[in-house]
């Protein structure tokens, strides 16, 4: 026996007819007219026109919405590095004071010792009074030298003294 169907797959949207005549077993066709079946295949949804515009809007409204994101999230973290440079800059400052309010501190302190320094070297006077011939070369590298002279009469003698208190000798 043969089969009593047909397949027709992959018919692109449109209208047909499909026209059947019937014929008996002794292969004699029927004296009537063909019987038309008429029907339209349509589009699938993804096709219409409806469809690429939906498409299309999702498209835009995705791309605009990850736009509008990824703004927002360098926005919040430029206000973030701008926050943190801020905090740092406020750190480096505090340690520049504490810097500054130390350094101040150790030059008055020099500057003291300077002080005294100049008040316990003899003046250049006795020096030239002793010894006029002489001068006194006396060039500390910083504020405070670790050389110094000394000059003290003893009896009818004048004692000098030259030292050098840093350690490196000369």
């Amino acid at each position: 026996t043969k089969s009593l169907m047909a397949t027709y797959s992959s018919l692109p949207p449109g209208q047909y007819s499909f026209k059947v005549r019937a014929r008996n077993e002794n292969r004699i066709w029927s004296s009537t007219e063909n019987i038309a079946y008429n029907f339209e295949i349509k589009k699938p949804f993804w096709q219409e026109w409806w469809f690429y515009l939906a498409v299309l809007l999702i498209s835009i409204i995705s791309v605009g919405g990850f736009i509008k994101y990824r703004t927002q999230k360098l926005i919040a973290d430029k206000q973030f590095l701008e926050k943190e440079v801020q905090n740092r800059t406020t750190e480096i400052r505090m340690q520049k004071n504490i810097i500054e309010h130390k350094s101040n501190e150790i030059l008055s302190s020099i500057t003291y010792a300077k002080r005294i320094q100049e008040a316990i070297l003899p003046p250049v006077r006795l020096v030239k009074a002793a010894l006029p011939n002489s001068f006194i070369l006396y060039k500390p590298k910083d504020i405070v030298a670790g050389d110094f002279y000394w000059r003290e009469p003893v009896d009818d003698l004048v004692i000098f003294a030259a030292a050098d208190c840093t350690g490196h000798g000369v």
